[in-house]
């Protein structure tokens, strides 16, 4: 099998790449605003990515996608705003995603079941006022390597880390003068993670 990678843009496209090659192998072109993907994770064995998209209430989409065959598994119903992030976990039994609606959620993969979720939900026609707050949006969230941990950008300028045998926190980073957290890697060990806000590049021991 050749070295393959999926990306997507604001040209409504999903492209799947030959590395080696340079050259697009296969592409899906859309056309509507829930076409839009703003982030994909796939699995460890490459055979499924995760697609966050939506710009705006009402075109949400958390899709599932067998890259292999090139067609939609399912689709995840729960957001009531644009899905800005999304991270698999290894064996891929496992989302996690985060929302313009100011909420992180964790699924079945399998099922499309919602597990966990975590904030509020704020609908922009009920509370205008409280959905023009950027900083309360999810701009990222991503399991440890290990499945043991997750970490979640956003709902009030902080990162919030979780242990996800009992979805208990961890700990929480508050705004510090740090500025809005806006993305967040593991080390392929999970003991670490780095956390890039506005203002700072930070690396965080995950059990500290």
């Amino acid at each position: 099998e050749p070295m393959q990678a999926l990306s997507s843009s604001f040209d409504l496209t999903l492209r799947l790449w030959d590395v080696n090659k340079g050259e697009t192998k296969r592409q899906v072109v859309g056309t509507k605003a829930w076409d839009v993907i703003s982030d994909i994770a796939v699995s460890s064995n490459g055979e499924l990515a995760a697609l966050a998209c939506g710009q705006y209430p009402g075109t949400q989409r958390l899709r599932l996608f067998h890259i292999k065959n090139w067609q939609e598994v399912r689709q995840f119903s729960g957001h009531i705003n644009a899905v800005r992030c999304v991270d698999m976990t290894e064996d891929g039994s496992r989302l996690i995603s985060g929302s313009s609606d100011q909420t992180i959620r964790v699924w079945d993969a399998k099922t499309g079941q919602q597990l966990k979720k975590f904030g509020d939900e704020v609908d922009p026609q009920k509370n205008p006022q409280a959905f023009q707050n950027v900083g309360n949006y999810v701009w990222d969230a991503a399991f440890s390597p290990n499945g043991k941990f997750a970490v979640g950008c956003g709902l009030g300028h902080k990162a919030i880390v979780w242990k996800t045998d009992t979805w208990t926190e961890q700990f929480t980073l508050p705004d510090d003068q740090r500025g809005m957290p806006r993305k967040v890697t593991f080390s392929p060990d999970g003991k670490q993670f780095v956390l890039a806000s506005y203002s700072r590049m930070e690396l965080i021991e995950t059990e500290s």
